[in-house]
Protein backbone atom coordinates (compact mmCIF):
# COMPACT_ATOMS: atom_id res chain seq x y z
CA UNK A 1 0.00 0.00 0.00
CA UNK A 2 2.82 2.39 0.75
CA UNK A 3 4.31 2.04 -2.73
CA UNK A 4 0.92 2.76 -4.29
CA UNK A 5 0.54 5.86 -2.10
CA UNK A 6 4.03 7.07 -3.06
CA UNK A 7 3.24 6.63 -6.75
CA UNK A 8 -0.07 8.42 -6.32
CA UNK A 9 1.41 11.54 -4.72
CA UNK A 10 4.49 11.52 -6.92
CA UNK A 11 7.11 10.57 -4.34
CA UNK A 12 9.95 8.35 -5.45
CA UNK A 13 10.46 5.04 -3.71
CA UNK A 14 13.47 4.63 -1.40
CA UNK A 15 15.52 2.78 -4.03
CA UNK A 16 15.03 5.41 -6.72
CA UNK A 17 16.60 8.27 -4.70
CA UNK A 18 20.35 8.64 -5.08
CA UNK A 19 22.64 11.06 -3.30
CA UNK A 20 24.56 13.50 -5.41
CA UNK A 21 27.89 15.01 -4.45
CA UNK A 22 27.91 18.71 -3.78
CA UNK A 23 30.94 20.87 -4.62
CA UNK A 24 31.18 24.17 -2.84
CA UNK A 25 33.81 26.82 -3.39
CA UNK A 26 35.53 28.85 -0.68
CA UNK A 27 33.08 31.67 -1.26
CA UNK A 28 30.11 29.33 -0.81
CA UNK A 29 31.26 28.20 2.64
CA UNK A 30 32.37 31.52 4.12
CA UNK A 31 31.55 35.20 3.92
CA UNK A 32 34.58 37.39 3.41
CA UNK A 33 34.51 41.15 3.89
CA UNK A 34 36.30 43.94 5.73
CA UNK A 35 35.15 44.33 9.32
CA UNK A 36 34.32 47.98 8.61
CA UNK A 37 33.24 49.22 5.18
CA UNK A 38 36.01 51.07 3.36
CA UNK A 39 38.79 49.78 5.65
CA UNK A 40 41.31 47.06 4.82
CA UNK A 41 42.07 46.04 8.40
CA UNK A 42 40.98 43.51 9.57
CA UNK A 43 39.40 41.15 7.08
CA UNK A 44 36.46 39.28 8.61
CA UNK A 45 35.77 35.66 7.67
CA UNK A 46 32.67 33.89 8.96
CA UNK A 47 30.78 30.76 7.93
CA UNK A 48 27.98 31.16 5.38
CA UNK A 49 26.36 27.92 6.46
CA UNK A 50 26.20 26.03 9.71
CA UNK A 51 28.76 23.32 10.34
CA UNK A 52 31.83 24.69 8.50
CA UNK A 53 34.86 23.30 10.32
CA UNK A 54 37.47 26.03 10.58
CA UNK A 55 40.45 23.66 10.73
CA UNK A 56 39.43 21.73 7.60
CA UNK A 57 38.49 24.88 5.70
CA UNK A 58 41.76 26.61 6.64
CA UNK A 59 43.86 23.59 5.63
CA UNK A 60 42.28 23.61 2.16
CA UNK A 61 42.76 27.38 1.81
CA UNK A 62 46.18 27.84 3.43
CA UNK A 63 47.80 29.65 0.48
CA UNK A 64 44.83 31.93 -0.03
CA UNK A 65 44.75 32.76 3.70
CA UNK A 66 48.46 33.60 3.64
CA UNK A 67 47.94 36.01 0.73
CA UNK A 68 44.96 37.64 2.49
CA UNK A 69 47.00 38.06 5.66
CA UNK A 70 49.73 39.87 3.70
CA UNK A 71 47.16 42.09 1.99
CA UNK A 72 44.98 42.89 5.03
CA UNK A 73 47.55 42.47 7.85
CA UNK A 74 44.94 40.87 10.13
CA UNK A 75 42.12 38.35 9.80
CA UNK A 76 39.23 38.01 12.24
CA UNK A 77 37.56 34.60 12.20
CA UNK A 78 34.08 34.97 13.65
CA UNK A 79 31.19 32.57 14.16
CA UNK A 80 33.03 29.27 13.74
CA UNK A 81 32.34 26.64 16.37
CA UNK A 82 35.54 26.15 18.38
CA UNK A 83 35.15 23.91 21.40
CA UNK A 84 38.58 23.87 23.02
CA UNK A 85 42.03 25.39 23.21
CA UNK A 86 43.35 22.23 21.57
CA UNK A 87 41.13 22.98 18.56
CA UNK A 88 42.54 26.54 18.36
CA UNK A 89 46.06 25.07 18.43
CA UNK A 90 45.11 22.62 15.68
CA UNK A 91 43.83 25.55 13.57
CA UNK A 92 47.05 27.52 14.10
CA UNK A 93 49.16 24.49 13.20
CA UNK A 94 47.10 23.94 10.05
CA UNK A 95 47.88 27.43 8.71
CA UNK A 96 51.46 27.71 9.99
CA UNK A 97 54.55 26.99 7.94
CA UNK A 98 56.38 25.48 10.87
CA UNK A 99 55.73 24.12 14.35
CA UNK A 100 54.29 26.34 17.06
CA UNK A 101 56.91 27.50 19.53
CA UNK A 102 57.12 26.66 23.20
CA UNK A 103 56.95 29.60 25.60
CA UNK A 104 60.27 28.70 27.22
CA UNK A 105 61.65 31.92 28.68
CA UNK A 106 58.41 33.27 30.15
CA UNK A 107 59.56 36.90 30.08
CA UNK A 108 56.00 38.25 30.40
CA UNK A 109 53.09 36.95 32.49
CA UNK A 110 50.97 34.51 30.49
CA UNK A 111 48.94 31.42 31.23
CA UNK A 112 49.01 28.18 29.27
CA UNK A 113 45.59 27.49 27.76
CA UNK A 114 46.40 24.18 26.10
CA UNK A 115 49.54 22.61 24.65
CA UNK A 116 51.43 25.44 22.93
CA UNK A 117 48.57 27.92 23.23
CA UNK A 118 49.00 30.77 25.73
CA UNK A 119 47.03 33.84 26.72
CA UNK A 120 48.19 37.26 25.64
CA UNK A 121 50.51 39.06 28.06
CA UNK A 122 48.59 39.66 31.26
CA UNK A 123 49.39 42.85 33.12
CA UNK A 124 47.37 44.08 36.12
CA UNK A 125 45.06 47.02 35.35
CA UNK A 126 47.25 49.39 37.40
CA UNK A 127 50.20 48.48 35.12
CA UNK A 128 48.34 49.25 31.87
CA UNK A 129 50.73 52.07 30.99
CA UNK A 130 53.40 49.44 30.31
CA UNK A 131 51.31 48.06 27.46
CA UNK A 132 50.83 51.37 25.65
Amino acid sequence: MKNQEQDFIGLPGPRSVQRKGLRLSTSDLVQIEPLRAGEMLPLEIRPSIEGVKLVSWAQRNKGWLASMLVKHEAILFRGFLIQSGAEVQQFLESISYGPLLDYDYASTPRRQVSGKLYTSTEYPADRGELCR
